[in-house]
């Protein structure tokens, strides 16, 4: 049986230094009052800004890049919308994304061959 990655997130912290605007993906623990990821080979641990911190959502956009909370997502077959921003919704316990007031699931709706990332919220809030 295949398990699903548990992955997150975030922005290099500008008060550390990874503060340089990078990503980091890998592991999210909390430590001296820090958020920080740690990388998925347990060599470095990255204090990132918590608001920017997203979790992993299991799926891949169209051309195999991992889709993160907080991503902004192109979707080929609604001619209505332009994109949408990928949230996870606590009472359905789902990830979903949010265009022009609308919900709609992902994965449940939605497949990653519909979809491309376009940007993230933190880097590219103009796309919204």
């Amino acid at each position: 049986m295949k398990m699903r990655e548990i992955l997150f997130r975030g922005k290099g912290n500008p008060d550390y230094n990874d503060g340089d605007g990078s990503w980091f993906e890998g592991y999210l623990t909390y430590n001296d009052g820090n958020y920080q990821i740690v990388d998925k080979n347990f060599f470095k641990n990255h204090i990132v800004i918590k608001e920017t911190i997203g979790q992993y959502t299991g799926l891949n956009d169209k051309n195999g890049k991992k889709i993160y909370e907080g991503d902004i997502i192109d979707f080929e077959d609604r001619k209505d919308c332009n994109y949408g921003v990928i949230k996870y919704s606590a009472e359905f316990t789902e990830f979903y994304f949010e265009h022009d007031g609308c919900y709609d699931s992902l994965g449940f709706c939605y497949h990653n061959y519909d979809l491309e990332i376009v940007g993230n919220i933190y880097d590219n809030p103009d796309l919204i």
